[in-house]
């Protein structure tokens, strides 16, 4: 009795899953890549995302880094904002992704993190916080 109830869950699974391939889209989808990446490849080396970093030490200064120089040193908000906004709307322009990190010395006060943040909320820049510094020893 028992082999019989198996044989007849087995043919109730079965009947479900030849249902579940009968109404199933079965395609072959393939994606063939064109030659002539030149331009595309153009296109992907200008969307590449540049590197903004808004330092602050301890006393509440600023200093800002794109890539690999520094534009800005030893600056309070202001200055932070007009040299920031100068710097990034030709890159808007060009299409480039933007991208800010924050990075403040041990002990800076939070108040002058927020302020950078906010100044990159406002400018609606994808921001991000070095935590690790931020947090006291």
């Amino acid at each position: 009795m028992k082999g019989g109830m198996i044989i007849r869950l087995i043919d109730v699974v079965l009947i479900i899953l030849f249902g579940f391939i009968g109404i199933s889209d079965i395609q072959v989808k393939l994606q063939i890549k064109l030659p002539g990446g030149e331009k595309k490849q153009q296109q992907e080396n200008e969307k590449k995302d540049v590197m903004f970093w808004i330092n602050i030490n301890k006393h509440g200064k600023y200093s800002l880094e794109i890539e690999d120089r520094t534009v800005l040193r030893f600056a309070r908000l202001p200055q932070l904002k007009k040299t920031l906004l100068r710097e990034i709307l030709p890159l808007k322009k060009k299409g480039k992704q933007i991208v800010v990190v924050i990075n403040p010395d041990p002990g800076t006060k939070m108040q002058v993190m927020i302020d950078a943040y906010d100044l990159c909320e406002a400018a609606g820049i994808p921001k991000s916080i070095n935590i690790e510094n931020a947090l006291p020893q």
